[in-house]
């Protein structure tokens, strides 16, 4: 038979069955990420050849430089001690909504090369952060959280990916208006770092 709280006279702790609100939160913004990351990338070609005069070849060379540079970051956020992590993590959201506007409102081939070499700067560091987060949960479920935020930021790509294509011939919104609208995404990230940091019974 079970033991109620009144008759052990402590505090026991509450087990939740379902998915606790602060995995929740982290899985939509992984989502928001992924959308955010295709976005970027699985445009990038396309944008630069379209709005510049830069070849599909060299436009090629550019999203190669912005997979570089989420590569090299989260080599740097991996090495990086707690302090300076977070301390990324907490500004690499800002560096994509910049990226976002550079790339959109500046007519200037080589401003949008730098744009979107920064925004890979940006992504490099902003999912992992996530989710360290979320499986730093004290939880036997970590291996279903991991796969839950896999599976989220995958989403978000997928959506990302059709979403531009979507606006664009639905809503008649070029590329440059639809990248202006998507720096909203990173600094709703940004704002929810600053979010108490769930507690880690949670689960």
């Amino acid at each position: 038979s079970s033991v109620s709280h009144s008759d052990t006279g402590g505090t026991a702790p509450q087990v939740h069955s379902g998915i606790p609100q602060a995995v929740i939160m982290l899985g939509i913004l992984a989502y928001l990420y992924g959308v955010a990351e295709a976005t970027f990338s699985n445009w990038c070609v396309i944008y630069l050849y379209d709005r510049t005069e830069i070849g599909i070849g060299a436009a090629g060379l550019v999203l190669s430089g912005f997979w570089a540079a989420v590569t090299l970051g989260r080599l740097a956020y991996t090495a990086a001690n707690h302090r300076v992590g977070e301390l990324i993590a907490l500004v690499s959201p800002l560096i994509m909504a910049l990226a976002f506007l550079l790339i959109s409102l500046i007519d200037r081939s080589w401003v949008q090369v730098i744009g979107f070499i920064a925004a890979g700067a940006g992504c490099a560091s902003v999912y992992p952060a996530l989710l360290v987060r979320a499986t730093a949960l004290r939880t036997s479920r970590r291996q279903f959280v991991s796969g839950l935020m896999v599976a989220t930021v995958l989403a978000g790509t997928g959506t990302g990916t059709y979403l531009t294509a979507a606006i664009m011939e639905y809503f008649n919104l070029g590329l440059d208006e639809i990248y202006r609208l998507a720096a909203i995404i990173p600094v709703i990230i940004f704002t929810a770092g600053f979010f108490p940091k769930p507690h880690p019974d949670l689960m």
